[in-house]
């Protein structure tokens, strides 16, 4: 179980929900054609792999097409590129304070792959835009890793 945070293609004008379909319709359509992955704008990925670095300090870095993916041991941070997809991932492991941070660092670290990539992120949990993302959001955000930190009794 973790904290998703989704990157999205979307047209002008196009809705969140529809982009969020799309997104989901090409996946299922690669996977039914059994076609290899999309191919990665390397130069991008090593401008995404500096940067990331330059927020998170060591990473561990897994580039084995068609799977590349930079992770962060301590915050538990994984950023990926999947199937023509990018996602960012936290295990539910923190609460509190700790919590508050991997948050933060989410949301410090999406703004680098828009850059790079041109897409959207989408905060799927709390069904946002990260450009519409209050501070009061953030509160949201933090309290739903408390909440399973508390179900699994690490709170």
């Amino acid at each position: 179980m973790s904290y998703d945070l989704y990157f999205v293609e979307r047209e002008p004008g196009q809705s969140w929900d529809d982009a969020l379909k799309a997104r989901e319709e090409a996946l299922e359509a690669r996977e039914e054609a059994r076609e290899d992955d999309l191919p990665l704008d390397v130069d991008a990925w090593d401008r995404i792999v500096s940067r990331v670095r330059g927020v998170l300090g060591e990473v561990d870095v897994f580039e084995n097409p068609p799977v590349w993916e930079i992770s962060h041991e301590a915050t538990g941070i994984q950023l990926g590129y999947c199937e023509g997809q990018w996602d960012m991932t936290a295990p539910y492991w923190t609460h509190g304070e700790d919590a508050a941070h991997v948050v933060r660092t989410m949301r410090a670290l999406a703004p680098i792959i828009e850059q790079e990539t041109g897409l959207e992120c989408y905060d799927p949990q709390l069904e946002q835009p990260l450009a519409d993302i209050e501070p009061a959001d953030t509160a949201r955000a933090v309290a739903m890793f408390n909440r399973v930190a508390e179900t699994l009794g690490r709170a």
